[in-house]
């Protein structure tokens, strides 16, 4: 029977060694679930972090592109505006020297009616000069006749 205490006693120290390491494992198994959870927390903080960061750089990417399309269509819209105001440039200019061939077309017109007016003056000039000394060889013709006819009588 003292085997069997002794025994007991060994097996009851041993269950107590056993229940205190179960004790210890249970503790460390805590802790080591307390572990994970926190980083299970800091491993979802990352992933969360990650996937707003992978958000933002969508929404850049889309702001970008939307950016570049408008920056395309401004292009586009500049080279029409260009191209017009190169035709109405052109359409300027062709009807600018129109102008300035009738204008230098006028300038010779009038030039040439001047000229003509000039010699149309200077016509009417000898013509009133030779019409003056007709008028005086009238009169004194007619001077002359009064006189004989005067003298006649």
């Amino acid at each position: 029977m003292a085997e069997l205490a002794s025994t007991m006693q060994q097996l009851e120290e041993k269950l107590a060694q056993t229940e205190s390491s179960s004790e210890a494992t249970k503790a460390s198994m805590e802790n080591l679930h307390e572990v994970i959870g926190a980083c299970r927390d800091e491993h979802s903080r990352e992933a969360e972090a990650r996937a707003q960061e992978a958000l933002e750089a969508a929404r850049l990417r889309e702001e970008v592109h939307k950016l570049s399309e408008q920056a395309d269509q401004e292009r586009s819209q500049q080279k029409v505006l260009a191209t017009e105001q190169g035709k109405a440039h052109d359409e300027l200019n062709e009807e600018l020297q129109q102008l300035r061939a009738r204008f230098s077309q006028l300038e010779t017109d009038s030039t040439e009616l001047s000229s003509r007016a000039q010699q149309a003056a200077d016509l009417a000039d000898r013509r009133e000069q030779e019409l003056r000394v007709e008028i005086k060889a009238v009169q004194t013709e007619l001077a002359q006749k009064a006189g004989e006819a005067s003298e006649s009588s």
